[in-house]
């Protein structure tokens, strides 16, 4: 599937577009989105995971965004006495196959940070190195530029979200399955009373029912999209909202808007800001 622009479908059946249900539908989206591969070990003990990050352009620089829970995780490790053994992003940009290349990723160095500590309301990002933004071109993957998340419209037609999650194949160390899926979002007009009132404009959303639900990918730092169709047959996509809290069993959701976010980020790169800190 080709792209006449960033944020812009070329003309195709809106029912197709709608089901989400094609593998080369979800794969043109998972060009914007790099999971971080963890391995941590403690003593002869080893475990691995997988973070959901999408790709966001402030002017020149890309932005690793995720939800700020998946990097307060990735601290735990360290105080429940784990280090990480290996690190790396996972270009694979593809659909349930075997990633292609991994990237070298120094969590340390990469100085991840939480934009906001409230639990109910928080986002992370890792601002990339020119090093690692070359090699996730050369990879294929897209970042999405401001056009995508700043000029939101006032209405749209549907919301959709992908999740990914990381299958072993094998024993090497570097076989990987990655699965991703894009799943509809049904927005909800109040708070379900599952969440903590976050005190800021907040995006509540359903996701499917029953079997499906039980058996949804982790979905935390996980890129929303907005979707508008024209006059003219051709479907828009906007970066709408992030991901930060879910209750799976009953497959609700809450997420953080992209728009602001996007803002915030823009004022630290454009020097407005001296550091990353709260958005609110």
């Amino acid at each position: 599937m080709s792209m006449s622009a960033y944020g812009s479908l070329l003309p195709k059946p809106a029912e197709e577009l709608r089901t989400l249900s094609a593998e080369p539908i979800t794969q043109l989206f998972h060009r914007h989105v790099v999971p971080i591969h963890f391995e941590f070990r403690k003593g002869s003990v080893t475990k691995t995971r997988i973070v959901t990050a999408f790709v966001m352009a402030i002017n020149e620089q890309w932005c690793l965004v995720t939800a700020g829970r998946c990097i307060e995780s990735i601290e735990n490790e360290y105080d429940q006495g784990y280090e990480i053994e290996r690190c790396c992003l996972l270009d694979c940009n593809g659909v349930n196959t075997p990633h292609g290349t991994t990237i070298p990723f120094d969590y340390i160095e990469s100085c991840a940070t939480r934009l906001s500590y409230d639990p109910s309301y928080d986002c992370g990002v890792f601002l990339l190195s020119e090093h690692h933004v070359r090699l996730l071109k050369e990879s294929g993957i897209e970042a999405m530029s401001e056009e995508v998340w700043e000029n939101q419209p006032p209405a749209v037609d549907f919301h959709a979200m992908i999740g990914v999650r990381g299958r072993p194949v094998g024993n090497a160390r570097n076989d990987m399955r990655i699965v991703s899926t894009l799943h509809k979002v049904t927005p909800l007009p109040h708070r379900p009373d599952c969440f903590a009132d976050t005190g800021t404009p907040t995006f509540w959303g359903a996701i499917g029912t029953g079997d499906e639900v039980a058996d949804l990918p982790d979905l935390s730092g996980g890129p929303i999209f907005a979707f508008r169709q024209k006059a003219n047959g051709e479907l828009r996509y906007w970066l709408h909202s992030i991901q930060n809290q879910w209750v799976q069993s009953r497959g609700l959701i809450a997420a953080c808007f992209a728009r602001p976010i996007g803002k915030f980020l823009k004022e630290v790169v454009e020097g407005e800001r001296v550091n990353l800190v709260t958005v609110y």
